[in-house]
């Protein structure tokens, strides 16, 4: 007994060593986490309180980090704005991001590869029959649909495609593979897209001045863009008829950086229901927009006008070259100012070529020499192309000045008009045959006038004074005025 009460006392004191005389011996490592606190934290309510405030790409971003926010983002609310304009994508990119439209979509934007010509993918098609099934079958409440830099393939897609909910239709610097011609794209748009408002077809030169008639036809229409469209030129026929019997309900209409002269604009002056009216001499900035046909740039004549100087936007070119095959020359000798202007033009059969970053110049000849234009041939080369522009004649067509400020100009019109036009924002900048007459006319005949840009045009400082004399409710942009350039 005692022996084995021995033991159990070296066992003892052996289990508690003296504290000075122990080795020491390292801890065993221990993971200690400190409290931080991350997105992961945030509930489901509040973290969609925070998608709310972001934009598509965003959102589609941050449902691509893990399953949970992959879930999340397929909240209805998200997507009311299905918004991918900001950078291209491919027909399979967006057909990948389309999982996420639902009935609550209102507004579809997205932007394509044309713009990144001379990439082998420009002509990548953007926009399907599949797409455009989705979006019909699927979003019920679509109002907007734009696309940008998109190319379509007219020969599977046309108008007839898109959901008959829009409101909205917007098509931007868009390449098509067929011209209009061989598939009509705009056919039937009237009967089909009954609820139509705005319509925007800008820098998109398989515009043909025929889809005037169908764009007048639509029962809802308001706003109408045809802004940087080469192709709207001598429109006379179509325009007329358009405008006399068809858009009834148009308020807006843009026609900036386009070759439209005084006898198309003009056609204009009998809707009675346009309120605003967008005017813009076209620049080669503006032109290298054009997606099918090859850019070119713009510049004045200064002998036509007698000035010697020409009215440009500061740190703008207006002319350079081009380069096109050359098949066939042919010259046209059009008198011009002191002499006669020699125009050499070449011919090029088959489709217009994709963007070449090589550009000719425009002469713009004022409005009296507009019948000189229909000599023009199919440009080609490095020469100069003819084009009338927009003067005091052609807006004075809008409305009758009780007194004339025209000399040697007679209006004759077939039936009776009111002498008042009704337009409340006019813009025409860099049009430099645009003179203080123009002024003149607007002050007795523009009741309604608020809103007034002759930036870059001929009129002086003392025709503005004597306007704003006349109108004082007016607000006139122009670059004579003070630093501010507004006046109220």
């Amino acid at each position: 007994i005692e022996d084995m009460e021995q033991q159990e006392a070296s066992s003892s004191r052996k289990r508690r060593p003296d504290k000075d005389l122990a080795p020491y011996e390292p801890q065993a490592k221990v993971f200690q986490a400190e409290h931080i606190f991350n997105i992961s934290h945030f509930s489901d309510e509040i973290l969609l309180e925070i998608l709310k405030h972001l934009d598509s790409e965003s959102i589609y971003n941050f449902g691509c980090t893990c399953t949970r926010f992959k879930d999340l983002t397929k909240d209805k609310q998200l997507w009311q704005v299905f918004d991918f304009d900001a950078i291209p994508l491919s027909g399979i990119e967006i057909l990948r991001r389309m999982r996420y439209i639902n009935c609550e979509t209102r507004v579809f934007r997205i932007r394509g590869l044309q713009g990144t010509y001379p990439a082998t993918n420009w002509r990548n098609t953007t926009i399907t029959e599949l797409m455009l099934t989705m979006l019909t079958d699927m979003c019920p409440k679509l109002e907007e649909f734009s696309l940008t830099h998109g190319f379509l393939n007219t020969s599977k897609i046309n108008i007839l495609k898109f959901p008959k909910t829009l409101k909205t239709v917007t098509f931007r610097s868009c390449s098509v593979s067929f011209p209009p011609r061989q598939h009509p794209f705009f056919s039937k748009i009237d009967q089909h897209l009954e609820q139509l408002q705005k319509l925007a077809l800008e820098f998109c030169d398989w515009f043909e001045t025929h889809d005037l008639i169908l764009f007048s036809k639509i029962p809802n229409l308001q706003d109408l863009s045809l802004r940087g469209c080469g192709s709207l030129k001598d429109c006379v026929p179509y325009g007329s008829l358009a405008s006399r019997f068809g858009f009834k309900k148009l308020e807006r209409l843009d026609v900036r950086e386009t070759p439209i002269s005084d006898s198309d604009i003009q056609c204009f002056n009998v809707t009675t229901t346009l309120k605003e009216l967008l005017l813009e001499r076209p620049t080669r900035q503006s032109l290298m927009e054009s997606t099918q046909a090859p850019p070119m740039a713009v510049a004045e004549d200064e002998s036509l006008d007698g000035a010697g100087s020409s009215t440009s936007r500061p740190g703008m070119s207006l002319a350079t070259d081009i380069m096109v095959p050359r098949l066939r020359r042919r010259f046209t000798n059009i008198p011009g100012g002191g002499g006669e202007i020699r125009v050499e033009a070449l011919q090029t059969p088959g489709r217009p070529q994709p963007p070449i970053q090589n550009y000719g110049p425009i002469i713009i000849l004022p409005g009296f020499l507009s019948d000189q234009i229909s000599a023009n041939v199919p440009n080609g080369g490095n020469n100069p192309i003819l084009v009338a522009s927009i003067t005091d004649r052609g807006i004075c067509g809008f409305g009758l000045s009780r007194n004339p400020v025209l000399e040697g100009v007679v209006w004759i019109r077939a039936e009776w008009r009111n002498p008042n036009t009704y337009i409340e924002r006019l813009v025409i900048r860099f049009y430099k045959f645009v003179t203080d007459a123009t002024l003149r006319h607007l002050a007795t005949c523009s009741p309604r006038l608020k809103y007034l840009d002759i930036t870059g045009t001929g009129i002086t400082p003392q025709g503005i004074d004597e306007f704003k004399f006349l109108k004082p409710e007016c607000t006139v942009v122009a670059e004579h005025l003070p630093a501010s350039q507004f006046l109220k």
